[in-house]
């Protein structure tokens, strides 16, 4: 059995099995105005869940009365996908497709494959 694909974290620069591709949604409210804002980080699963529960912390004050509503289930739900084995289906897609043009050997290439069918 081969060893998993490890990829460098881009947050904290650790080798990581599972590096994940998450949207992370800010709301400024302030009932005649609103600012939403999503960004997408690449993150190791641990720096994910750090920066989901920071900005979840966040959150609070500047969503207020939309938190329960709007912040607090989407934070959940990215925090609990997090918990998953493997990279995210998108770090994988962008790592095959930066290094399509170069040569690559078999092994490399047979466990992407492997990562990609998950």
């Amino acid at each position: 059995m081969q060893a998993p694909l490890k990829i460098k974290c881009p947050q904290c620069g650790q080798p990581s099995e599972n590096i994940k591709r998450t949207n992370i949604f800010s709301m400024f409210f302030l009932i005649v105005v609103a600012r939403w804002q999503m960004r997408t980080i690449n993150m190791c699963d641990e720096c994910t869940r750090q920066e989901i529960l920071k900005n979840g912390a966040i959150n609070i004050l500047t969503s207020n009365i939309l938190f329960p509503f709007i912040i607090l289930p989407t934070s959940i739900y990215q925090y609990v996908r997090s918990h998953e084995k493997g990279h995210s289906k998108g770090v994988v897609e962008d790592i095959m497709t930066s290094i399509k043009a170069q040569q690559i050997t078999p092994e490399f290439a047979n466990q992407l494959d492997k990562i990609r069918h998950l």
